[in-house]
C-alpha cells in the first residue's frame, strides 16, 4: 500500500499529462487577461494538484476591478478562472484625470472621460490610485445627495464638488450651484432647499440663480445673476 501511494503521488507530481497545460479566464472586461495570469503565477507545467483554488482566488482578488473570482481545477490538466467585475457606481474626478469606483467606493478603472450615465464627483484630490476606496465619510454624504436629487423631481443634479475643507457643492445641469458647506445636518439642508423651491420656482429652472447658499440652513440665501448688459 505504502509503495501504490508513492506510485500514485510520483504520478500527480511529475506526469506531463496531469500538468497545467491550459488556464482560461472568462467574465474579464476591465483587467487584461495576462495581468491576472500574471497574479496568479501558475506556468504551464505545474502539477495539476499544486494549484490550489483558494488561494488563487486571494490573489485575484487584489486586482482592483475584481470584485469575485472563481478558479476550478479541471483534470487532467486545465485550471478555469470566472472573474466578476465591479460595477462602476461614480465618475470621479482628481487632478490627475477621471476615475470610476463602485458603489462602495473602491477605485477601480481610470478612464479618459466620465460615463454620461454616472453621477460625478469632483474632488480636491491629486490623485485616487486603482484600488483605493473613497473616505466612507465622503461616499455616505454624496450617496445621501444623490438619493435626495432623484427622489425630489426636477432636480437634474450634474456634479458634487467637494473641496479641500470638505465642503460640498451640488452643480445642476441648468448652472445652479447649491452651497452645502460641510456635511453636518445634510438632510436638514436638503429639507430647506426642497422648501426653498416651492417658494422659488426659478431654483429648478436655472435661468436666474446663480447659486444658493444653505451653509446655515436655517438662514438660507439666494444669489440672483446678474443681467448682461447689451454692448453698444
Amino acid at each position: 500500500m505504502l509503495c501504490l501511494g508513492l506510485e500514485i503521488g510520483s504520478v500527480l507530481l511529475w506526469s506531463p499529462k496531469l500538468q497545467v497545460h491550459r488556464v482560461f479566464v472568462e467574465g474579464n472586461h476591465v483587467a487584461r487577461a495576462e495581468a491576472l495570469l500574471d497574479r496568479i503565477d501558475v506556468p504551464c507545467g505545474t502539477p495539476l494538484i499544486r494549484v490550489f483554488p483558494s488561494v488563487l482566488e486571494k490573489k485575484l482578488r487584489d486586482e482592483p476591478s475584481v470584485a469575485r473570482a472563481s478558479v476550478k481545477t479541471r483534470w487532467p490538466d486545465e485550471v478555469a478562472i470566472q472573474i466578476t467585475e465591479r460595477t462602476p457606481a461614480w465618475n470621479v474626478k482628481t487632478a490627475a484625470g477621471w476615475v470610476q469606483t463602485d458603489a462602495e467606493g473602491k477605485v477601480f478603472k481610470s478612464v479618459s472621460s466620465p460615463s454620461p450615465s454616472l453621477p460625478s464627483l469632483v474632488m480636491a484630490h491629486d490623485r485616487l490610485e486603482l484600488g483605493a476606496t473613497l473616505p466612507s465619510a465622503t461616499l455616505s454624504s454624496s450617496n445621501a445627495c444623490l438619493a435626495w436629487a432623484r427622489k425630489e423631481s426636477g432636480w437634474n443634479l450634474a456634479t458634487i464638488d467637494i473641496d479641500p475643507e470638505g465642503r460640498f457643492t451640488l452643480q445642476t445641469r441648468n448652472g445652479v450651484g447649491i452651497r452645502l458647506g460641510t456635511p453636518v445636518k445634510l438632510q436638514s439642508k436638503l429639507d430647506t432647499l426642497a422648501l426653498l423651491a416651492l417658494e422659488i420656482p426659478e431654483l429648478k429652472r436655472g435661468e436666474t440663480i446663480e447659486y444658493v447658499n444653505l451653509i446655515a440652513s436655517d438662514a438660507p440665501s439666494v444669489r440672483y445673476r446678474v443681467p448682461a448688459v447689451p454692448s453698444g
